[in-house]
């Protein structure tokens, strides 16, 4: 309202009478201007953030809460260059697929498996292509266990593992800790504090070591990669959880193996604001 009698008194000053037309063109001018100035923030904003978190944090301050960002494929930074770099060759100059919508949000999604794609990608890996990542982020992939140790070593992550059936099933699975360490210790996995009811499917895999095929580091005496289909996971001896397992990600409770059609691993740092809350008065 201010600014249509702003508008409105320059135009009453310029022209000696109230030019309704031309308040209306500038008015709508000046929106479509606005509206490309806070498209380019966004840009700009998104470069520099870590993570998928920090997108939806920066998206609702940006937009005075007025604006809730959609899951989908986000530029994030490289936020461990001088360290791990992230593999650019592979999700190139750094894209991230976020969740906004699950539990309130702001997820960076790391591993995805789904049948709603026209070509299916082989989860059937060595060593190298699980280390910097593969797939496309616009359907299935695997993120790479170097970006991994990097978005979780920055700060402490929670973690959630949602599987899902094409007749509606799902379960998803919620940790408080989730961090991969790095190269020298075979990309351990360390996740605990488990927050649903059930059981725990973390057992065969928290403080394992990252085998794939052609690199055994599991305690089974043979190798749980080649036995289950060549997929790589933190195996122990062998898994409760195989999200890359083939032809379809897996779970096994001790008493039965349990096939799903979707999977979904994703992270965020925790005390990540939900999208639901409002930030407040950010002038």
């Amino acid at each position: 309202m201010k600014l249509q009698l702003a508008v409105l008194l320059i135009s009453v000053l310029l022209e000696g009478s109230v030019a309704l037309p031309a308040v209306n063109h500038c008015l709508t001018k000046f929106e479509e201007s606005l509206k490309e100035t806070m498209a380019l923030r966004r840009s700009c904003e998104e470069a520099h953030l870590k993570d998928c978190c920090q997108i939806a944090e920066a998206s609702k301050i940006i937009d005075n809460d007025n604006y809730t960002p959609g899951s989908g494929i986000y530029d994030i930074s490289n936020v461990c260059q001088s360290t791990a770099a992230f593999t650019q060759d592979i999700f190139p100059p750094m894209k991230a697929r976020c969740n906004m919508e699950s539990s309130d949000g702001g997820w960076t999604v790391l591993v995805k498996r789904t049948p709603d794609v026209d070509e299916r990608v082989s989860f059937k890996r060595p060593w190298v292509e699980y280390e910097n990542g593969f797939g496309n982020l616009s359907g299935e992939f695997w993120y790479g266990l170097k970006n991994m140790h990097c978005l979780t070593s920055q700060e402490p992550m929670e973690v959630e593992v949602e599987v899902s059936k094409t007749d509606g099933t799902k379960l998803v699975l919620s940790y408080g800790n989730f961090k991969v360490d790095g190269p020298s210790t075979s990309y351990t996995l360390h996740v605990s504090d488990k927050h649903y009811e059930g059981f725990d499917f973390s057992l065969h895999h928290n403080g394992a070591k990252f085998s794939t095929f052609d690199r055994d580091n599991d305690q089974n005496p043979g190798s749980c990669s080649a036995i289950y289909n060549k997929g790589g996971n933190w195996f122990g001896n062998c898994y409760n959880m195989h999200l890359t397992d083939m032809p379809k990600p897996q779970l096994h409770n001790s008493e039965r193996f349990l096939p799903y059609d979707y999977a979904e691993l994703r992270v965020r740092p925790k005390g990540c604001i939900a999208l639901s809350d409002s930030p407040g008065n950010c002038e």
